[in-house]
Formats: C-alpha cells, sequence, structure tokens
C-alpha cells in the first residue's frame, strides 16, 4: 500500500506534474510553459490544485475550475486535468481527487461536476462512471 498525502500545489512539484502532462495525459506542454500556466492558475482565485505526495515524489495532480454555463442553473466545478501515475492507479488516489472536487464544490455552491475523459481511456471512462458521473456527449475541439 503505497502512502500519499492530498495537497496543495508547491513550486517543487513542477517537474513532477511536467512528467505526469507529458508521459501518462500523452499532451506536451514545455516545462516553462507548464510553470508559467500552474503559476497563473494558482494565484487565480476560481481554481484549484490538488497534488498526490509521497514524500517530494508527485504521484498525481488534479486541476479543477469553478465557472459558470449557460446550460445549467447556478456554479459548477469542471475538471480541468487529472492524471495519476501508472504505477500509482487503482490505489484510491484517483478517488480522493474525486472527493476533492466535490467538496471543492459544495464549499462553493456549486451543484456540478464535470470532466472530460478521451474515448480510449476505457478504464478511466468506467471509473468515473463506477463514481457516479454520467456520459452525456462528445467534446470536439480545434486550435485556432
Amino acid at each position: 500500500m503505497i502512502k500519499y498525502v492530498i495537497r496543495g500545489l508547491r513550486h517543487s512539484d513542477i517537474d513532477g506534474i511536467y512528467k505526469l502532462v507529458n508521459w501518462e495525459v500523452g499532451s506536451f506542454v514545455s516545462r516553462a510553459d507548464l510553470e508559467e500556466r500552474l503559476n497563473m492558475i494558482d494565484s487565480d482565485e476560481n481554481y484549484r490544485v490538488y497534488v498526490a505526495g509521497s514524500g517530494e515524489r508527485v504521484l498525481g495532480y488534479v486541476v479543477l475550475q469553478k465557472g459558470i454555463t449557460l446550460e445549467y442553473p447556478g456554479r459548477i466545478v469542471r475538471v480541468v486535468s487529472m492524471s495519476v501515475d501508472i504505477s500509482c492507479q487503482n490505489k484510491g488516489i484517483g478517488a480522493d481527487f474525486l472527493d476533492m472536487a466535490e467538496k471543492f464544490a459544495r464549499e462553493r455552491g456549486a451543484g456540478l461536476v464535470a470532466l472530460n475523459c478521451g474515448f480510449a481511456r476505457y478504464g478511466a471512462n468506467a471509473f468515473y462512471e463506477k463514481r457516479g458521473y454520467t456520459k452525456l456527449g462528445y467534446n470536439f475541439y480545434k486550435r485556432v
């Protein structure tokens, strides 16, 4: 059993998050760009970053954003990004992150937590459904 704590973002977490974003999530972002984005997110009261850490090792992270949509009454919280190191999956970290997202939402008067997940991430999709999340549709993106 791996021991970890869920805590707020520290500057020393950037390298660990960089690894997860570029290897586990499959995106590519430079370390400098990631650091800049994390600094912007960390200074915005509508966002929260939580890290699962074991000592100095980053086992996972979640980025939450409080917002408003036209489709849903009231406020929502969106899971902007979440990743758990593959060697640490199925150990409760993802469940703890979703608990944090739901707590963050309740504390801010939001009645909905929303997230995106890729089609090919079958295990992750099943995990979210097991946690009570409902698949509502497709997400489309286009770089401009």
